[in-house]
């Protein structure tokens, strides 16, 4: 297994092998274990800042299914603030109230594959690279009540779907302005996840929602 770290770590690895359509090659997706630093600075008219840091981390299985944990800042958390599962499995998107023991989803399946292919898609248009991993550069587009109000910069990574740097300014009315950065600090490549974590844990009330709490906190605009 290989562990590639910021440079603050004080390791930097070589580029990340794509990965291609397994329902075309009969080949299994690549596991991997990614951890994200996300960081919002909201400054109101005075001057005054409000700065919040969340850490994310993203587990795939081999077979294509997606965990996504949030985390807060403060060291010794012993529960990530909201979990979301794509179980490819049972086709469905999960998001788990663990200190409720819930687990809710919809009829709607956010399914993980298909970010991964489009994505992969975009393979030749690989321009970046962050801890060996190569992304595709483009430009995030925020908007408010139909219009375009920001644009930023964001790089998917090719093969993994997932954004691993993000760099954004955002109104947010009343005279405040957002600054939002994303980084990716920490991936594992082959690194399969444990099993109990890429299923609703036994123990869990399973139950079905029209309006379910899938926080989207990586998506690409």
């Amino acid at each position: 297994m290989k562990i590639l770290r910021s440079r603050n770590g004080g390791i930097l690895a070589s580029a990340v092998t794509l990965l291609f359509s397994p329902s075309a090659l009969g080949a299994s997706w690549e596991p991997f274990t990614a951890k994200i630093r996300r960081e919002t600075r909201t400054v109101d008219s005075s001057g005054r800042t409000v700065t919040k840091v969340s850490f994310h981390t993203y587990m795939r299985a081999t077979n294509g299914s997606l965990r996504h944990e949030v985390w807060g800042a403060a060291e010794g958390s012993v529960l990530p603030e909201s979990v979301s599962l794509s179980d490819v499995e049972t086709r469905r998107t999960y998001h788990l109230d663990v200190r409720r023991k819930i687990a809710s989803y919809a009829s709607g399946f956010q399914d993980p594959e298909e970010q991964y292919t489009s994505s992969l898609g975009g393979a030749s248009k690989a321009n970046q690279e962050f801890l060996g991993v190569p992304c595709s550069m483009i430009t995030s587009v925020f908007h408010e009540n139909g219009k375009v109000v920001s644009r930023g910069k964001s790089c998917r990574a090719i093969g993994y779907g997932i954004v691993i740097q993000e760099r954004a300014t955002v109104p947010t009315g009343n005279g405040k302005v957002m600054y939002w950065e994303t980084d990716l600090v920490e991936f594992q490549r082959n690194s399969e996840p444990p099993a109990e974590l890429m299923r609703v844990p036994s123990g869990y009330q399973v139950v079905e929602t029209t309006r379910p709490n899938f926080p989207c906190t990586n998506c690409v605009r």
